[in-house]
């Protein structure tokens, strides 16, 4: 398996929960520092995104996609079965594009995330993004500190516990001065 903090040159499709964050944080910017390519799915960026993201986007270089293969449209077909009926059709769709180009699916959703798990599909989200940051030097301590206690605040809409963020920042102590 690939390792999210230590891998070059790792693709990502992103889900609209984590934009949103990278968004509120104010730090779209580290998607692009830490990815090799950003791809939104296009039922995302036309239906999900809201405009003044999408403007936080501009100067990015970022493909709006589709699914192209046979592959991810049997990977779509797949997750439209009973087991993953509560997984709204723009997240099967991050599913199916990231199992195409095996790539990292970028969600913070718990039901993405275990789909993604069944399949064998890599996953992260807004987390793994900062820690990638974090670990690669694209940020200090200081930053990273700061945006995971923004998660926890009311200033953002991440709906991530925040025993699970502590926890998460936790894991990286023997990085910090």
């Amino acid at each position: 398996m690939k390792d999210i903090y230590t891998t070059d040159k790792l693709d990502v499709v992103v889900d609209n929960n984590v934009l949103q964050d990278l968004y509120e944080l104010g730090c779209v910017d580290l998607l692009f520092l830490v990815f090799e390519s950003v791809t939104i799915p296009r039922s995302i960026f036309d239906s999900e995104m809201l405009v003044a993201i999408k403007d936080s986007l501009d100067g990015f270089d970022y493909i709006v996609g589709d699914i192209h293969t046979p592959e991810g449209f049997a990977m779509f077909q797949n997750l439209s079965g009973k087991p993953y009926r509560k997984l709204s059709r723009h997240d099967k769709f991050g599913i199916a594009m990231a199992h195409e180009r095996s790539c990292y699916c970028g969600s913070n959703d718990r039901l993405v995330r275990r789909a993604c798990e069944v399949f064998s599909i890599l996953y992260t989200g807004i987390l793994g993004v900062l820690g990638r940051a974090f670990y690669q030097k694209r940020i200090d301590q200081a930053a990273f500190l700061h945006y995971t206690e923004k998660l926890k605040s009311e200033e953002t809409t991440c709906y991530i516990g925040n025993d699970m963020i502590d926890a998460f920042v936790d894991s990286f102590r023997s990085l910090m001065e």
